[in-house]
């Protein structure tokens, strides 16, 4: 199974929520930053809602070592396809056309949100060479990992609110489904209301995306012996002169991109499971 580490930036990541403070929650909170190799840990507890709401609006998830492969090969590429069309970027709405009122939401667009990460190594972008198939290809890639990544930013924010409603500390081992209805159970009171609102949103944005990914993974198989026949065709089809030039790059973020995709139904798989 993949591991996914910490990114290398100041990262707020509610670790456990138990007991109650001033408005029934407390969230401990565990600051990471790296510089010149070494690792500063800072710990605080959030106090109140708007302590804990601060928290949640950071993104915790870290972007699979796939997907920062091909953000690096997929810059490479944009730099030197000068002549090809601009690069496209998934957004919110391309995941579900329903979540589009949630667009540039920092609370629910976690596709947005960890594009903005200072040097993130992988922002959603794909790009395009001037032939369909090929376009289209790189896109579904990108798409496929923009679903599987709100998804699972979905997933644990969702443990964390339920967490904060059951004062329990949030386990990933935990189906979020199983999570939310433990959570349900309780009438949460008025001091934390706001994080039963939270819950409830969370929880109708996860539906619609895990219904997405459950069909994903089910023509998974389709895309990737799709982008296989692209890698071969590559030579004959790509005849732009400009764009030959650069031929074994594209190849490697053809290949990137099949991993993108497999990579991204094992998460999806793993979330739905």
């Amino acid at each position: 199974m993949r591991r996914y580490h910490l990114l290398a930036v100041a990262l707020p990541l509610i670790l456990a929520l138990s007991g109650c403070e001033s408005l029934g929650l407390k969230a401990h909170i565990v600051s990471f930053k790296s510089m010149n190799g070494k690792t500063e840990v800072k710990e605080r507890d959030a106090k109140n809602w708007d302590e804990f709401k601060s928290a949640m609006n950071e993104v915790g998830t870290d972007f699979s070592d796939v997907a920062k492969e091909v953000g690096s090969t997929t810059t490479k590429l944009v730099k030197a396809l000068v002549d090809a069309p601009p690069p496209g970027k998934v957004k919110l709405s391309q995941v579900d056309p329903s979540l589009a009122k949630y667009e540039g939401n920092e609370k629910m667009d976690f596709i947005a949100a960890a594009a903005k990460k200072p040097d993130a190594p992988y922002d959603f972008t794909y790009v395009q060479i001037g032939v369909p198939s090929y376009d289209e290809f790189f896109k579904a890639a990108a798409e496929a990992y923009g679903l599987a990544f709100q998804m699972k930013e979905t997933a644990r924010r969702l443990r964390l609110a339920s967490g904060a409603l059951t004062g329990e500390k949030p386990s990933d081992s935990e189906k979020t489904a199983d999570a939310v209805e433990k959570a349900k159970k309780i009438t949460p009171s008025d001091d934390n209301k706001d994080a039963a609102a939270y819950m409830e949103t969370l929880d109708g944005m996860y539906k619609l995306v895990a219904v997405q990914g459950v069909a994903f993974v089910q023509k998974c198989v389709e895309l990737v012996s799709k982008g296989q026949a692209l890698i071969v065709s590559a030579p004959s089809s790509i005849t732009n002169p400009k764009t030959v030039l650069h031929i074994k790059l594209i190849i490697k973020g053809l290949e990137q991109s099949v991993g993108l995709i497999k990579d991204s139904a094992k998460m999806m798989g793993e979330l739905a499971g």
